[in-house]
């Protein structure tokens, strides 16, 4: 698991691979139980990584893993989501053709 200083340079990565290496790091930690989760919201990973989505809005596959991390992130904690994060990724959700996000229907039948 990686430490707290660790996700302080996530947003202002320059290379493409190394973003999504870590995006898909933390991802891979936070998938394998909720204190992973914990610890990587407790040493600012959501906050890195919203940084990252409002820094790399262009980039469609850095999008798609941040949406990808902060789900496995805020399983089971909610509470980390805020105002700032709701808009985050309420706006790319709304521009889900640049990011390959489908939707998915709500009617019920």
């Amino acid at each position: 698991m990686e430490g707290p200083d660790d996700f302080d340079d996530l947003a202002l990565e320059d290379l493409d691979i190394e973003t999504l290496e870590k995006l898909d790091g933390i991802k891979a930690d936070c998938d394998k139980s909720v204190e992973y989760r914990i610890l990587a919201g407790e040493s600012g990973a959501y906050k890195a990584i919203l940084d990252t989505l409002e820094n790399r809005k262009d980039d469609k596959e850095i999008v798609k893993a941040c949406l990808r991390t902060l789900l496995s992130l805020m399983t089971k904690q909610p509470d980390l989501l805020d105002d700032r994060g709701l808009t985050v990724i309420l706006s790319h959700l709304k521009n889900r053709c640049r990011c390959g996000v489908k939707k998915v229907g709500t009617e019920m039948g």
